[in-house]
C-alpha cells in the first residue's frame, strides 16, 4: 500500500522455522523508496513450535504473524524429496532412488545385472536414509551396493527380498506385505517412500504408518 509519506509492504513466506531465510531477506530490503519511508509486515503460512518471532521484534518489521503452527517433523509436497526426514524413513529403490527396469531389462539375468549396475538415478537424498527396503532379490545385494556407493546414496540399512528367482517372487506376490512388515517393525521409521500406488495403499494399511507415493505425489494415512 502507498500513501503520501509512507509505503507499507507485506512479505509472505510459505513456511517459517528458525528464521534463516528471513534474516537473509532483511539484509537486502531497502528502508526508503523515492524518499518515502517503507514499513514492512511479515506473514508465514506455516510456522513450527520452535519458531520465535521475538527474535525479529527489533528488526524492520512492524508486525510478524503466522496462519498455522505445525509440529515437527513437517514436510511439504515441494520438499519431501530433500528433507532430513530421510533419517527416519524407509525408501523403495526402483522407481524412487532409480528408474524402473524395462520389461527387457527385468529378465533376472544378464540384462537385469546390467540394469542394476547402470541404472539412472531418479533422486539422491542429501541425508542418510535409515532403511532402503526393496523387492530386489538378495542375490543382487553386492551389485546393488556398488550402485548405491557410486551414486553417493548414504543409507544405514538395506533390506532385500530373500527369494531364489523372479518367478518365485511373482508367484508369492509379497511386495507390499514384505515391505510393510519391515516398516512396521522399525520403530525409528515414521514414513515410507514407495513408487507404486497400489503398494503404497497396502503398505499403509498393513503397517498402520503413513506412506508417500511418488507415482501420484500423494501421502496415504492409516486412518
Amino acid at each position: 500500500t502507498l500513501n503520501n509519506d509512507k509505503i507499507s509492504v507485506l512479505i509472505v513466506d510459505d513456511s517459517f522455522n528458525l528464521g534463516n531465510s528471513l534474516k537473509r531477506v532483511i539484509n537486502i530490503l531497502p528502508r526508503t523508496y523515492n524518499n518515502k519511508l517503507i514499513t514492512y509486515h511479515f506473514l508465514s503460512v506455516y510456522s513450527s513450535e520452535n519458531s520465535n518471532f521475538n527474535d525479529f521484534k527489533e528488526s524492520i518489521f512492524e508486525t510478524l504473524n503466522t496462519l498455522l503452527i505445525l509440529k515437527q517433523p513437517r514436510i511439504f509436497q515441494w520438499n519431501y524429496r530433500n528433507h532430513f526426514i530421510a533419517k527416519r524413513a524407509c525408501y523403495d529403490l526402483d522407481g524412487v532412488l532409480c528408474i524402473d527396469p524395462t520389461d527387457i531389462e527385468n529378465d533376472d539375468g544378464e540384462n537385469y545385472i546390467n540394469f542394476i549396475l547402470n541404472a539412472k538415478p531418479l533422486y539422491v537424498p542429501h541425508y542418510e536414509i535409515y532403511a532402503i527396503v526393496t523387492s530386489r532379490l538378495e542375490k543382487y545385494r553386492d551389485i546393488t551396493e556398488q550402485w548405491l556407493i557410486r551414486n553417493n546414496i548414504k543409507y544405514k540399512n538395506l533390506f532385500m527380498l530373500n527369494l531364489n528367482s523372479k518367478e518365485e517372487r511373482i508367484k508369492m506376490n509379497c511386495h507390499a506385505s514384505y515391505k510393510s512388515e519391515i516398516y512396521k517393525n522399525l520403530d525409528n521409521t515414521i514414513i515410507f517412500f514407495e513408487s507404486n500406488k497400489n503398494q503404497s495403499i497396502e503398505i499403509c494399511k498393513l503397517s498402520q504408518k503413513p506412506v508417500i507415493c511418488l507415482e501420484n505425489d500423494t501421502m496415504y494415512y492409516p486412518q
